[in-house]
């Protein structure tokens, strides 16, 4: 029987935390791939474990070897059908409780929509994140909760869940479940056309509270409100006072 292999993909603090975590506990990771070319903690970490590391490209995964496991860990790259399979199983870590708030935006889409939240750990398809389920956890959003705390608790969330399950993952314990619903994917396009809006476009004061802090990523980035022709950036500065 051929060892267990595992390729990453990796990005950002979620995919270094979540592969620093795999070296530590010494899993079989015999390649990586950034998710971008500034991702240089996670290269530095692949040059101290002395593991092969390139910028991701699905040219470069189809010409990598063949393994047994492929971890999209916070990768911003879309994978070919053909790239998924050199791999006999796939993990996709996605900020949303599938089949609610697939593809783009999660934390500012599940906000809008009020639908339930939480973070999925996926077995990677050829569709936006309609593949069978490894693992998930539930999520509370409370009514001052904006789209940056959301992401940053999404984050934790999928690190921690992540590396509670994958020891029952990787020993073939689990037998991920199906999706019940199809539900479609939000791109970001969408997010772009939402996040700029008319002031008299909202029926009322909570409509417009939940559409501000659904698009709340300050500094990075927050909802514009077109007022008389001009538009403005537009966030909430929510302090609660003592009972």
């Amino acid at each position: 029987m051929r060892p267990k292999t595992i390729t990453v993909i990796a990005s950002q603090d979620v995919g270094y935390r979540c592969l620093s975590w795999l070296l530590q506990k010494k899993y079989p990771v015999t390649q990586v791939f950034l998710g971008t070319m500034d991702d240089l903690e996670i290269e530095r970490l692949c040059k101290q474990h002395e593991i092969e590391c390139a910028v991701f490209t699905d040219e470069g995964l189809l010409r990598s070897n063949d393994c047994t496991w492929l971890l999209s860990l916070w990768n911003p790259n879309l994978i070919s059908s053909l790239g998924l399979a050199k791999a006999q199983f796939r993990l996709n870590l996605h900020p949303a409780l599938v089949p609610y708030c697939r593809g783009n935006d999660t934390a500012a889409w599940a906000i809008l929509t009020g639908v339930p939240t939480g973070v999925s750990l996926l077995e990677m398809d050829s569709d936006v994140d309609t593949g069978d389920i490894w693992a998930q956890r539930p999520l509370e959003v409370t009514g001052t909760t904006n789209g940056s705390s959301l992401l940053s608790r999404m984050k934790a969330e999928l690190i921690e869940l992540f590396q509670a399950e994958w020891p029952t993952i990787f020993s073939g314990s689990i037998i991920p479940k199906p999706q019940t619903e199809r539900l479609s994917a939000y791109t970001r396009r969408q997010t772009n056309e939402n996040r700029v809006r008319k002031i008299e476009d909202f029926q009322g004061a909570e409509e417009l509270f939940v559409w501000l802090r659904a698009h709340d990523f300050a500094p990075r980035s927050t909802a514009e409100l077109e007022i008389e022709g001009s538009r403005y950036s537009a966030t909430l500065a929510l302090r609660r006072l003592s009972q």
